[in-house]
């Protein structure tokens, strides 16, 4: 599978589960294609990521295109394309920098203009190569105009080809300071960005492995923790909260099982507290725990049946011989819950073929 190929399986699963995933309102995170209001114009505009363009003869460096809304609707004629060598966008473009393979919109700094979260994933820096760097194009009323970059930490643990920080990107805006958040996850680990939020690039905290305190399970080489994000505030406290997929992670003895993270949100203090997680090995869960599911390939959260407490939804791409499974956990009055909950297989929605359907999408398996 290509570098953006699991974009579209990701589209897929979208396709399949209904368009309430993809009409996400203020407060959940925005990825590309979907609209925010970069200019404060009063129309959505749309992002429109091709992280294998090539630019100024550099393969694959990437690039980001945000078509600007109007009572018309949308036009090519009013586009803006940002690719690392526009002028203070960070860093310059790089053969197979992949800018643009996660994006994420919400307004970070409050002001008003809707704000684009770019990664490059591939990028290599001071810390390493293929370490990966994130940007925060700002929205403003001349559309995403100046950039900063948002740092990592430099002591993240990588593999010999890189941490690939921004293989997936979450964002969310709950009211400011610290209700605002960025997610950036990659292979080894996945770190949080709390608010508030500047131009120059600053913010207020950053925290979230599997070795934090209160998370369940400990950081263990290959689990790819963070192999899949959702942002969004599962348990209606105003606040946001992190799901976080580990499709590599072994659980009751069976090896790349997978599991489901929750991170609630938390006015003051560490994240991690009141932490809990989802596998097929937890009650009430259907399917059956078994070797190679991959249970936690993808994640997404949406209030399907409009009682104001979203679901969850866990894609496991190995599930049945790679044909997959979605399960969909309802929404509790603390957050999402196993009892009640159910699982889509392939065979379910007449998807007959024997191996390879991969319900649910394949999300970054392919890369981690």
């Amino acid at each position: 599978m290509s570098r953006g190929g699991w974009r579209s399986a990701a589209l897929l699963l979208a396709g399949l589960m209904g368009a309430a995933l993809l009409s996400p309102g203020p407060s959940w995170a925005v990825h590309g294609a979907t609209p925010g209001d970069f200019n404060g114009d009063g129309y959505r505009d749309a992002v429109l990521p091709a992280p294998g363009a090539d630019v100024a003869g550099r393969a694959g460096a990437g690039a980001v295109v945000a078509l600007y809304g109007s009572k018309s609707g949308l036009s090519a004629a009013r586009r803006t394309t940002i690719t690392q060598n526009s002028a203070g966008v960070p860093s310059s473009a790089e053969a197979g920098d992949g800018f643009g393979t996660a994006t994420a919109t919400a307004d970070l700094n409050r002001d008003g203009y809707a704000d684009l979260v770019v990664s490059a994933p591939y990028e290599d820096t001071a810390e390493g190569r293929n370490f990966g760097l994130v940007t925060v194009l700002w929205g403003s009323r001349g559309g995403l105009t100046t950039a900063t970059r948002l740092p990592l930490p430099a002591d993240t643990p990588s593999h010999a080809d890189g941490a690939r920080f921004g293989l997936d990107l979450a964002a969310l805006s709950l009211g400011g300071g610290p209700k605002e958040r960025v997610v950036v996850a990659g292979t080894d680990g996945t770190v949080s960005f709390i608010g508030p939020f500047s131009r120059t690039g600053t913010y207020g905290t950053r925290s979230v492995a599997q070795n934090t305190a209160g998370v369940p399970g400990v950081s263990e080489r290959n689990d790819a923790f963070g192999g899949a994000l959702a942002v969004a505030d599962l348990n209606r406290d105003g606040l946001a909260d992190i799901v976080v997929g580990t499709p590599y992670e072994g659980v009751a003895g069976k090896n790349r099982s997978g599991e489901v993270t929750v991170i609630p949100g938390r006015r003051s203090g560490a994240l991690g507290a009141g932490s809990y997680s989802f596998s097929q090995f937890t009650a009430g869960v259907g399917g059956g725990n078994e070797t190679d599911d991959f249970f936690g390939t993808t994640v997404s959260v949406g209030d399907v049946n409009n009682d104001g407490r979203p679901e969850l939804f866990v894609g496991a791409s190995g599930e049945n011989n790679f044909t997959g499974a979605v399960w969909v956990f309802p929404g509790g009055a603390s957050g999402p819950t196993a009892k009640g909950s159910r699982v889509f297989n392939a065979a379910s929605v007449d998807l007959t073929q024997k191996n390879g359907t991969l319900l649910g999408g394949n999300g970054l398996h392919e890369l981690i």
